[in-house]
């Protein structure tokens, strides 16, 4: 009895466990390689506490790389491709390639597992152009943590909400102007003025003769 016990535990500690095979051990950490010394100690220090709640809130490791050796003439689409298929890559996993290579710079952002099912590469694009801005105006820290800022805001949120707002504001502004026109419409709007009557001369003239008729009928009545 005992020996069977054993033997149902463990088939089905079995069949709990096979979901889990074949996947990569969670290896998810911070890496911030700053090659061009772009950041200071705090500023790296704060740049990696706000990675890790990217980590800790999706399980998903964020890889800052700061070069001033790569440009955007260089290959360097395979240097992060390398990176990623690192055995001791995570693998949901985003990496940021930033070049500050004088004549050739820079940003390029591309995520692995997880995270490209809602950061497709037009929005890791649209975060790059902002991360270029900020960094042509030699602040570079403050264009990284509005990269993380919008990972953490948009990682969750599917690509087709992208345009909703956009569209609510549209759909909201134009039923304000619809209400607006109608009011002044309403308001602008007098009634139309009534005609005067219209009395027939004959008619008036006839009508004059049987009130005199009247009157003498009930003067000639008083006097019996």
């Amino acid at each position: 009895m005992k020996k069977a016990r054993k033997a149902i535990g463990i088939l089905i500690f079995f069949c709990l466990t096979i979901p889990f095979w074949g996947t990569r051990p969670a290896s998810a950490k911070t890496v911030i390689a700053d090659g061009a010394q772009l950041l200071s100690t705090d500023e790296l220090g704060t740049l990696e506490e706000s990675c890790d709640r990217v980590e800790d809130r999706f399980d998903t490791s964020v890889y800052i790389i700061i070069s001033q050796e790569l440009g955007e003439t260089d290959d360097y689409k395979s240097y992060v491709n390398q990176i990623a298929k690192d055995e001791k890559s995570p693998e949901n996993l985003i990496i940021l390639l930033l070049s500050v290579k004088s004549d050739d710079p820079f940003c390029f952002i591309k995520c692995y597992g997880n995270p490209k099912k809602n950061l497709t590469q037009k929005r890791c694009s649209s975060f790059a152009a902002q991360v270029e801005k900020y960094a042509a105006q030699d602040n570079a820290y403050d264009g990284l943590e509005q990269f993380v800022d919008n990972v953490l805001e948009y990682i969750n949120r599917k690509p087709s909400l992208d345009g909703l707002q956009y569209h609510t504001m549209l759909h909201l502004l134009f039923a304000v102007l619809l209400g607006f026109l109608t009011l002044w419409i309403l308001c602008g709007r007098r009634p139309a003025p009534v005609p005067a009557p219209q009395i027939d001369k004959d008619r008036s003239h006839r009508l004059g003769q049987m009130d005199l008729f009247m009157h003498s009928t009930s003067d000639s009545q008083s006097t019996y």
